[in-house]
């Protein structure tokens, strides 16, 4: 096991022993490496993104240089997350409710 899924085993374990403790530093486990774990484990053929872009239409090198960018972007304290995407999805009874997509996009040039 890695040393950032080590990490990330002792602060889920550290949440649930205390609901009330407040992380308040926790972006330095998202380094290089961590995210391109992620890249991968990511599902092939979903829906695009809010940016339109499926994850097949990403070439490895695009994929490598946005993860590098996005890390830089969130040492530097320059990354802003994208809002919460609302959508009203109809239920059977008539009424609506409301669901919230957190939309993570890439720092991306291109």
């Amino acid at each position: 096991m890695d040393n950032t899924a080590t990490k990330l085993i002792r602060i889920t374990k550290k949440a649930q022993e205390e609901p009330k403790y407040r992380f308040t530093f926790l972006k330095y486990l998202l380094n290089d490496a961590y995210l391109g774990e992620c890249y991968h484990d990511l599902k092939r053929g979903k829906a695009a993104g809010v940016d339109g872009r499926t994850l097949e239409s990403y070439t490895e090198a695009e994929m490598e240089q946005a993860i590098k960018e996005t890390v830089t972007a969130m040492k530097t304290n320059h990354y802003r997350p994208q809002p919460v995407r609302r959508v009203r999805i109809p239920k059977g009874n008539g009424e609506e409710r409301s669901l919230g997509m957190l939309i993570i996009v890439l720092n991306c040039a291109w």
